[in-house]
């Protein structure tokens, strides 16, 4: 397994936005190539819906199935494998679900106008 060192940033900190930027901006080659690449697969995926699908779930998880249908995680599983990670885990997927939604949340349209 690959290990990667994690550096927190806090925004009390006084360089914080400084290097904020330069992690923001590390890699921008490799972004691009990056976004290309998702570019390319919702395309594909778009052009030939599910089959394409189900080859990329082949080629990047190495998961055979004929329906997209199989590929769903039941709400059992889940809840097992949320019930199974250690408890500094479950408080950071809490705190990461809060956040999201959090931000989503500010993005909902205060009114939306109906055309037709």
């Amino acid at each position: 397994m690959i290990e990667k060192q994690v550096k927190m940033l806090k925004k009390s900190d006084p360089h914080f936005k400084s290097e904020l930027n330069i992690l923001l901006n590390k890699g921008d080659d490799s972004k691009l190539n990056m976004f290309k690449t998702v570019f390319d697969i919702i395309n594909n995926i778009r052009k030939y819906g599910d089959q394409a699908l189900l080859e990329m779930v082949k080629k990047l998880d190495g998961i055979e199935s004929d329906k997209v249908e199989d590929l769903r995680v039941s709400k059992s599983k889940l809840k097992l494998a949320y019930n199974n990670l250690q408890k500094d885990q479950q408080q950071a997927l809490n705190f990461a679900a809060k956040r999201i939604s959090s931000f989503h949340k500010k993005q909902t349209p205060k009114k939306l106008q109906l055309f037709g």
